[in-house]
């Protein structure tokens, strides 16, 4: 019957001034046509936080980025991140995971290792960050020759004082300033 009328608004009036003679048609049909549902059906891959301690603390087999997440986030404390991360360096030859051993180490007080874990970090990857985290551990240990052969990191260049807010574009003298990390003290 609907198809006899051929524009869509006749076709709406029409369906509504049956709607208004059957009311099953005005209830059940009608409110269904108006009405859109999306599903949204989610695979979760992965493994939980407590899954993930629970498979370091029993020796089972952990991915690096499980590794690293589990030092960063769910380790109770500098030794544990040691630990989780020693760990992950036993089964993977990652410089991420070696840089971050050798941060927990030096923040656990053992610079020598986290030199240690820097050099290993540097020979997998000549990042600026491991770079600077190798030089500051031999600095850290008083190695100050060797430095003289390391590679040079580009000097960061302030930008220009155009580019600065307003309220800070006043001229600072020029020093020469060293950013030390909490453990080099």
């Amino acid at each position: 019957m609907l198809s006899l009328y051929n524009s869509s608004a006749e076709r709406e009036s029409e369906i509504k001034n049956m709607s208004s003679v059957f009311n099953e048609l005005k209830e059940e049909i009608l409110p269904e046509l108006r009405r859109s549902q999306i599903v949204n059906s989610t695979d979760i891959q992965g493994k939980t936080d407590a899954e993930i301690m629970a498979a370091f603390r029993n020796g089972q087999e952990l991915t690096v980025e499980e590794y690293l997440y589990a030092a960063e986030t769910l380790a109770n404390g500098t030794e544990e991140q040691v630990a989780i991360l020693t760990a992950a360096s036993k089964k993977y030859n990652d410089a991420r995971v070696y840089n971050n051993l050798g941060i927990a180490q030096a923040k656990a007080g053992d610079k020598a290792a986290a030199l240690k874990s820097f050099e290993k970090a540097a020979k997998t990857d000549s990042s600026s960050e491991i770079t600077k985290n190798l030089i500051l551990g031999n600095l850290a240990n008083g190695n100050t020759p060797r430095l003289r052969s390391m590679p040079r990191l580009p000097m960061h260049r302030p930008r220009p004082l155009s580019l600065l807010p307003k309220a800070t574009t006043r001229l600072l003298p020029r020093t020469s300033t060293v950013t030390t990390r909490p453990w080099l003290r």
